[in-house]
């Protein structure tokens, strides 16, 4: 029941959404083959169509809203990595949110070496940071100086400021 209310809800702001806004273009020029030759693994055929699916809806105005669910260890963080190459590599930022700190972390570290070929400045906002380190990745963010964003919670406070984000 409460899945099946938490869809309905989200059918009803997607709606809202398509008929009230348009969402940002994403650049057809940038192909997300390009992120994904780099693995170290081959996709399998439903990452593969799933990606096909985000692309497409990048490339459209549709607003997208998508939930990528899977079990640990199924790629869910691939997906996600490889929408992010596109909306930085198209002159977005992006964002991501960890339920944990230790969670953000990971997701730092792995994502940070996954992204240094392609000279994306990855950094991690964690509630635990000192204020002046805080306050220079602020700054950095808000300049653009930042391509992808990494943290918990306190990637959603009032000071938290992007110059062009693109991808949540």
């Amino acid at each position: 029941d409460e899945l099946f209310l938490l869809q309905l809800a989200l059918l009803s702001i997607k709606q809202r959404f398509d008929n009230e806004s348009n969402g940002i273009v994403f650049s057809n020029q940038v192909k997300m083959q390009d992120f994904v030759s780099s693995f170290p693994f081959k996709l399998t055929n439903a990452q593969n169509r799933v990606l096909a699916e985000i692309e497409n809806d990048m490339e459209s105005e549709i607003i997208m809203n998508r939930l990528i669910q899977g079990d640990v260890g199924s790629g869910k963080t691939a997906i996600a990595a490889t929408a992010a190459y596109k909306a930085i590599k198209s002159g977005y930022q992006v964002v991501l949110m960890a339920p944990t700190e230790i969670l953000a972390r990971q997701h730092n570290d792995t994502l940070k070496s996954m992204f240094e070929p392609f000279a994306i400045n990855v950094e991690l906002l964690t509630g635990n940071m000192n204020v002046k380190n805080r306050e220079e990745l602020l700054n950095k963010l808000n300049k653009g100086e930042i391509d992808f964003l990494i943290g918990t919670h306190a990637v959603i406070q009032k000071d938290v400021q992007f110059a062009n984000l693109g991808l949540v």
